[in-house]
């Protein structure tokens, strides 16, 4: 995610916990997908310290977030019904997954149909 400035945020998803009372001190990776909350917390104590741990629930975050980004197209059929192609980042990369999403949009829509595609991410 971005900060308002378009800078991007290095800590998008994942907060600070340090509770005295509990001896509790770690970093929270929290992400919202569809629907549900995920959270996984990472212990200064398990880690092998504040930063490590910081570093892991990063690593944790980022493999979370681009795991499953996809490429997707859809058109209308014959019948008037939503037909729709998925198409991996992590397959094809970015820009072959968004030309396969616009091809495959072109080839379903009558002539004449803009051939967008939009970009999501797949909900585990």
């Amino acid at each position: 995610m971005q900060h308002s400035d378009g800078r991007a945020d290095p800590d998008y998803g994942i907060s600070r916990i340090d509770n005295e009372l509990y001896r509790t001190h770690a970093w929270r990776v929290s992400l919202r997908r569809h629907g549900q909350v995920h959270v996984k917390n990472f212990p200064d104590k398990k880690c092998g310290g504040r930063q490590q741990a910081l570093q892991r629930a990063r690593h944790h975050r980022d493999g979370s977030l681009k795991e499953n980004w996809y490429w997707e197209a859809s058109w209308p059929d014959e019948r008037g019904e939503s037909t729709k192609a998925v198409f991996s980042v992590n397959l094809h990369g970015d820009e072959i997954a968004k030309q396969m999403a616009i091809n495959a949009r072109r080839r379903g829509l009558p002539a004449g149909e803009p051939p967008q595609a939009y970009r999501g991410v797949a909900h585990s």
